[in-house]
């Protein structure tokens, strides 16, 4: 009786195991789902910087070919006034073209370090990634592992459940009383208004049995076609015994 109570000790021991992994497998889950928000959010931030960044490197381009080409009109000979005054204004554009040139380049390179920033970013995300998928493998794997060991388990309580049932068949004794007298006596068991194994109410006429636990009562009907199969509490999952022990 005590290697059965022990194994099952043991099972529901893996099957805590179990639903500790589960649990974390949704948490990290979660986590490597919002990563691959955040990695698909970067990449689109990422596509936008590079995009602007090649506009604002064309603009450059368009400034410094009109700057050749107004530099090519000064290196013109002048030949009266009229072309002096020309000279002055095309000096002041080409001037004013600097100007803003040196503004987009500032703003270029403001986005080539953006740019650097976010690759970053995407790589580290993508190593975080990576590193829950594998994760989310091993997971699996232990799930699969401790799923294994529970039915092993769960195979060998149930033989020696049979086995134990055998060879206490006939000397199981449960103590029984009318639900009513469970209400009035002073019985130390804890108190239910429903059975737990057909879970249907308790009335007043309803024979009852208490468990070898002391703790928990069933329809006597119920509790005799449970322990045919199981040799445990169905709430506290003690194993029956037919020791005697002091009244409750």
């Amino acid at each position: 009786m005590e290697n059965i109570q022990n194994n099952y000790n043991q099972l529901k021991l893996i099957k805590d195991k179990k639903s500790s992994i589960i649990k974390d497998q949704y948490a990290i889950k979660t986590m490597r789902e919002t990563f691959e928000n955040n990695l698909k959010e970067s990449k689109l931030e990422l596509v936008k910087a590079i995009k602007n960044s090649d506009i604002i490197k064309k603009e450059i381009e368009k400034i410094n070919m009109l700057i050749e080409n107004k530099n090519k009109l000064l290196e013109k000979k002048e030949e009266n006034l009229n072309i002096k005054f020309n000279k002055e204004e095309l000096e002041k554009e080409v001037k004013n073209l600097n100007d803003k040139k040196k503004n987009i380049e500032e703003s270029f390179e403001f986005y080539l370090e953006r740019n650097k920033k976010i690759n970053e970013k995407v790589k580290l995300l993508e190593e975080k990634v990576k590193a829950i998928l594998n994760y989310e493998v091993k997971l699996k794997e232990r799930l699969n592992f401790i799923e294994y060991g529970i039915l092993e388990l769960e195979d060998t309580v149930r033989r020696d459940q049979i086995n134990y049932l055998k060879t206490i068949q006939n000397n199981i004794e449960f103590e029984n009383y009318t639900y009513k007298e469970i209400q009035n006596k002073n019985i130390h068991a804890i108190k239910e208004d429903s059975c737990r194994i057909c879970l249907n109410l308790f009335k007043d006429e309803d024979v009852v049995s208490i468990f070898s636990c002391k703790k928990h009562y069933f329809h006597k009907q119920c509790l005799n076609g449970w322990i045919e199969v199981q040799a445990i509490c169905p709430i506290c999952k003690e194993i029956y015994s037919n020791i005697n022990k002091e009244n409750i």
